[in-house]
């Protein structure tokens, strides 16, 4: 079974609610509805070292120069767009 593109969990806190917005496969920001009409959120994307073996991905995409600048690229794109918005990207490695 594969995994949902976006992991949502709400975060109440006492002042305003906040939820972590864990990002998965989609970075897109524009057509997001979770960004549309609330800026209160953590934004979180890991990324897995196995998806940068060589060979097949876990997701089925070969692994190489090319996927891994895309990827980048996108995460950079995606941190760099919260950032005019007034939010923030965590990055971090793991599994």
């Amino acid at each position: 079974m594969r995994s949902p593109p976006l992991a949502i969990i709400s975060m109440g806190l006492a002042a305003a609610p906040r939820r972590l917005i864990w990002h998965r496969r989609d970075l897109r920001l524009d057509d997001n509805d979770l960004y549309r009409h609330d800026s209160n959120n953590y934004s979180i994307y890991v990324f897995d070292p196995r998806d940068f073996e060589l060979g097949s991905t876990r997701s089925g995409i070969v692994a190489g120069p090319h996927y891994t600048r895309r990827l980048l690229d996108a995460v950079h794109c995606l941190k760099k767009n919260l950032e005019e918005k007034g939010g923030n990207l965590i990055v971090r490695v793991g599994s």
